[in-house]
């Protein structure tokens, strides 16, 4: 959920009402649930399960580097004049 507050609060203007706030918040939990449940729901399949498994390293690193990359693109954009 962290992840999607990060992205809401780097999108949303710095002074928002406080029912924007709330609507805001209202999105992001309900996308977080969403999001979680369709991931459990998947890899409680076992065929699902098992691919994962087998490619959980690498998928780990690829979502590290998208991560990571990310970071780094808003330290550039907040580093230029």
């Amino acid at each position: 959920m962290a992840f999607y507050a990060a992205v809401f609060s780097a999108a949303a203007p710095a002074h928002v009402s406080l029912g924007t706030f709330v609507s805001m918040l209202a999105v992001v939990v309900a996308v977080s649930m969403a999001w979680n449940g369709m991931v459990a729901i998947a890899l409680s399949q076992p065929r699902i399960a098992s691919a994962y498994q087998g490619r959980k390293k690498a998928i780990d690193r690829q979502c590290g580097a998208l991560i990571l990359s990310l970071g780094v693109r808003q330290l550039v954009k907040r580093a230029a004049p």
